[in-house]
This record gives C-alpha cells, sequence and structure tokens, in this order.
C-alpha cells in the first residue's frame, strides 16, 4: 500500500478525519478530508497525518497551507487554501520550490503544469434537504455575523472591516443585529505574548472591551444563520481572485441570504442573483435601507436562485467530490509515471 503523509501541525493521530469529533468537525467542515482520504484507501493508498505516516518513509506529502518543513517525501503537493494575508509562507517562491505540484483557487497562478485548480469544497446538503422549507420570512431576525475576532495588517485584510460594521450596528441599529464567534470578549493584538494576557478574564475584558450585540460562540453555523434573513459574509481578505471560502456556502446552506465582499471575480463563480454584493453600496446606511424594506417576494427570489445554483452543475466545483476526484487524479498519474 502507497502512504501519503498529511503534514499539519493541528488535528494529530487522524483527527482531521473524525466526523464525529464535535470539537474539530463542526458543520461537517472536515468532510472534503475525510472523503480524500476515504477515496484514497479505495485505491490502496493511506492518507494519513504526519505523525502516523511520516514524510521521509511516504511516496507522498500532502501539505496544507505551509507553516513549516515536517519533512519530504518522494512526491510533494502543496495545497494553498488560505490567501497569503493569514498564511503567508506558503506562497513563498522559495517555498513553493520545494513542491512537485500546488493545488490553489487562485484563477491568476492555474497552469496545469505546477499549479492546478482546487477550490474551498464542501459537504453539500442532500436534494430534499435544499428543497425543505427554511424559516419564514417574518419569523426571521434582520441581520447577523458568524466570524472569529482577529487582526492583520495587510492592505487586503477584511477583519478590520467586519468590526467596522458591527459598530455601526450597534451604533445605528442595535436591535436589529446580533453576532457570533470566539474571542469577541477579550482584546486582540497582534503580539502573542499580549494576547495571553487577554485571554485570561481581567477587568480589561469585562468592563471595557464588550460588544452589546455579540451573542457568543455556536455549535453550528448552519442553525444560527437560518434563523436570520442576512449575513454579513466579508472573506477574511479583499481583491484576490478566486478566494472563495466557506463563508458564503454556510449562508446558502442555512437559507440566509450573505451581504458578500472578498473575491473581485466572485460572480465568475456564483450568479449575482444568489448573494448581495456589498460593493455595490456606498455606505453601511445605504446597504442597511435596501435590506430592511427588501419585501418577502424579492427576498424569496435570492433564496430561490442559491437554492438553484446549488442544485446546478455549476456548483459542483465546490463539492467535496471534487477535491477528492481532483488529488487522486494526480496520485495515480504520478504513480503510474514512475514505473
Amino acid at each position: 500500500m502507497k502512504k501519503v503523509a498529511l503534514c499539519l501541525s493541528y488535528h494529530l493521530n487522524n483527527k482531521l478525519f473524525d466526523m464525529k469529533d464535535i470539537n474539530t468537525n463542526r458543520d461537517n467542515c472536515n468532510y472534503p478530508m475525510f472523503l480524500l482520504k476515504d477515496s484514497l484507501a479505495k485505491e490502496s493508498i493511506d492518507l494519513s497525518t504526519y505523525d502516523i505516516n511520516h514524510a521521509d518513509n511516504s511516496d507522498f506529502s500532502f501539505y496544507f497551507d505551509y507553516s513549516k518543513p515536517l519533512g519530504f517525501a518522494k512526491k510533494n503537493y502543496l495545497f494553498l487554501f488560505e490567501s497569503d494575508v493569514i498564511a503567508p509562507n506558503g506562497w513563498k517562491l522559495d517555498v513553493q520550490k520545494k513542491f512537485d505540484k500546488i493545488f490553489t483557487w487562485k484563477d491568476s497562478l492555474v497552469d496545469n503544469k505546477k499549479f492546478f485548480k482546487i477550490n474551498y469544497t464542501h459537504l453539500f446538503p442532500s436534494e430534499a434537504e435544499l428543497v425543505e422549507k427554511y424559516i419564514p420570512f417574518y419569523e426571521k431576525k434582520l441581520c447577523t455575523l458568524i466570524s472569529g475576532n482577529k487582526i492583520a495588517s495587510h492592505p487586503n485584510e477584511l477583519y478590520s472591516k467586519r468590526v467596522d460594521i458591527i459598530k455601526w450596528f450597534e451604533k445605528k441599529h442595535l436591535s436589529e443585529f446580533e453576532f457570533y464567534g470566539v474571542g469577541w470578549d477579550r482584546p486582540i493584538s497582534q503580539n502573542k505574548y499580549i494576547n495571553y494576557i487577554f485571554s485570561k478574564k481581567t477587568i480589561v475584558n469585562r468592563f471595557f472591551y464588550k460588544f452589546k450585540s455579540y451573542k457568543g460562540s455556536v455549535e453550528s453555523k448552519k442553525e444560527t444563520l437560518k434563523n436570520y434573513k442576512f449575513t454579513i459574509c466579508f472573506e477574511n481578505a479583499q481583491n484576490i481572485e478566486g478566494y472563495i471560502t466557506e463563508k458564503i456556502f454556510d449562508c446558502f446552506f442555512a437559507g440566509s441570504i450573505p451581504i458578500y465582499w472578498g473575491a473581485p471575480n466572485i460572480t465568475e463563480h456564483i450568479p449575482k442573483e444568489c448573494f448581495i454584493d456589498f460593493r455595490d453600496f456606498n455606505d453601511y446606511s445605504e446597504l442597511y435601507d435596501f435590506i430592511k424594506n427588501m419585501d418577502e417576494n424579492t427576498y424569496n427570489i435570492y433564496i430561490e436562485s442559491a437554492r438553484e445554483f446549488l442544485l446546478s452543475s455549476k456548483s459542483n466545483q465546490f463539492k467535496a467530490k471534487a477535491l477528492s476526484d481532483t488529488i487522486i487524479k494526480h496520485v495515480i498519474e504520478d504513480i503510474r509515471d514512475e514505473k
């Protein structure tokens, strides 16, 4: 049996593939990796984390992004899931030279020689689940956001823009906005030592850093988002073509209309009728007026458009099977070429 070492420094001992682990597999986010492992096993190829399959003794190494070297195999694949704004190491040319093939969502890099196209992929709801009735329009609250409290200094980052819109809603329309996520009960810094201090329950946290609309963390994004008409859906970064993460699909699966900001070419991949493009508005007030005054019929057109997209072949590129099929194809070709 051929061996593949998954080189990442978290979810070791194959925890990444455990669909029953509610701490690591919220909303089935690990399903694409589970399916990849399962599909490779059917080809007599074992994919395991690098503490089980050591890279030096494996036929392939898979790096999901790149933080530091964890060993290399005969063939080495790099998966650039995160942007250079958040995880810059894998985007460095000297790092990329270490790999035989690189898989990325970044359209401009794809040459089908060394760089190959993949997207963030997901476990889609069944067709029956997608046609079930969502919570009625008039029973939903207006707007929400789910995000961790993070910070970055890159000019394309959108972390700070999430904070801006939270503060705007709290100042102007507090009763119509609620948000969720981890880390919002304390300040945050780019200095890890300061963050450690802030992680403790201090007077600063309790009295000087509190968002009135913050409702805590969530166990399921779908079960939370389904209660809101609209969801602020800002990627971690903007102006990066092809960078479309799970955020917009979380909204689609829950029947909440995403207010999207991120990939400038989003409509090349997802129809414009499925979401509200934040760039179409001059300011938050204009956006608020648009969503506040949207009637039920118009709202349902967005919901139905998203549902039609999910059921169409155009969405196949974002399904977990697309990832596993692509990688298996390359692995089998590289094994054959060795012979």
